[in-house]
């Protein structure tokens, strides 16, 4: 879902105010069934099964909710535009989806498939198909505010024929600390302030 409002040059101050934004949320997984074998010896050789599993690929969900506030300031006698930028990532959340580690059947070294009962598997060697999953890799990552001041100044020479261009990103940046298992993420600092210089020469 995306926005966009852009006002009319506001003629006290000359500036022209821009906001826009976007939610996403996007779901990334494979549906296809997967064979997995285990890397284990039963009397001393390779094990005999491979698995087949419903939902054993990794799937997560990702959303992210941003903004931009931009204001651009003209001033005809000096031929000059000022344009700053304020960008919000107001969050962003990362969560992997549970993996099924039971598999739905089981194919044998001569390639015949049998449905697969976690119970009659139970203290047999087809439990080692049972494969375990971390809970802790499950947990919602959520990432909150990130802001970052942008500007930039615009000076034309020679009816244009000569654009200089000075800008400074991430002149002021603010990201807000979180925790993940317990720990927390202290961000600032993390990112610093750039400066740079553009020419442009319209023939």
């Amino acid at each position: 879902m995306e926005f966009q409002y852009s006002s009319n040059r506001i003629p006290v101050i000359n500036t022209r105010f821009t906001l826009n934004g976007a939610w996403f949320r996007t779901k990334y997984g494979n549906s296809m069934p997967v064979y997995r074998g285990r890397d284990l010896l039963i009397g001393g050789k390779p094990y005999p099964y491979l698995g087949l599993y419903e939902g054993m690929e990794p799937s997560s969900v990702n959303e992210v909710l941003n903004t931009n506030l931009m204001m651009d300031t003209y001033i005809p006698k000096l031929d000059l535009v000022f344009f700053s930028s304020f960008q919000f990532s107001w969050y962003s959340m990362r969560k992997m989806l549970p993996m099924n580690g039971i598999p739905n059947h089981y194919v044998d070294q001569n390639g015949n498939i049998f449905p697969f009962h976690p119970e009659a598997a139970q203290g047999s060697i087809l439990e080692s198909l049972i494969i375990a999953q971390n809970q802790d890799l499950y947990n919602a990552v959520r990432r909150p505010m990130e802001m970052n001041l942008n500007l930039k100044v615009t000076k034309s020479f020679r009816n244009k024929a000569i654009v200089v261009s000075m800008f400074a990103s991430r002149l002021f940046s603010y990201y807000a600390p979180y925790r993940i298992n317990g720990i927390t993420i202290n961000r600032k600092g993390a990112y610093d302030p750039y400066f740079g210089m553009e020419i442009n020469f319209n023939l």
